[in-house]
């Protein structure tokens, strides 16, 4: 073997090296751009997520204070309820106390007030006239009486109230009266 063979294999070798390291250049950097567009692909997908995640906290923090909100909401209606509970508790004792005040009251002017049954009733009647008969009846003079008002309650009775307290006398009187004959 020769010089020129061994160098011509050499050169050989060497473009052969030279068009492999070529060819291995060549595919490096084609791997590279791969590489550097995969990396920029998943950049792009982090860029991504990181702006997703970035609304995603946005909205749980406006749910969270949407949620405090509606619980401060809940808690001043259930507050609102609870007065509005005692207070209407408190009304209804009123009212039962004004319906007994109102009871009462009735009962005080009533006191005055007799009732006379069984008085039969006729076309052309005057329940004042009948009434006087009744009372005169009892020997207990019905003109020195002033009577408020006297008027049929039923078919069955009169009805005379004494507007007067000076006429507490004859008022005692006629019931006492009334009571002795319904006992007889």
């Amino acid at each position: 073997m020769d010089l020129k063979t061994v160098l011509d294999k050499l050169e050989l070798l060497t473009e052969q090296t030279n068009s492999g390291f070529k060819q291995l250049h060549e595919d490096f950097d084609s791997f590279r751009h791969e590489i550097k567009s995969e990396i920029s692909a998943i950049k792009t997908v982090i860029r991504d997520l990181e702006k997703a995640m970035n609304y995603t906290e946005s909205e749980v923090e406006d749910l969270k204070k949407r949620n405090d909100e509606e619980r401060t909401g809940r808690e001043e209606l259930s507050q609102k309820l609870e007065n509005l509970e005692r207070e209407m508790i408190n009304l209804r004792k009123e009212l039962q106390q004004e319906k007994e005040k109102r009871i009462n009251l009735e009962q005080y002017t009533r006191r005055e007030n007799l009732i006379f049954n069984r008085i039969p009733e006729s076309q052309s009647e005057n329940c004042k006239e009948t009434v006087k008969e009744i009372i005169n009846d009892m020997g207990i003079n019905a003109d020195e009486i002033r009577f408020h008002a006297i008027h049929r309650l039923s078919e069955e009775s009169c009805r005379q109230d004494f507007g007067q307290l000076s006429q507490d006398l004859y008022q005692e009187r006629i019931a006492t009266e009334c009571f002795l004959r319904r006992n007889i």
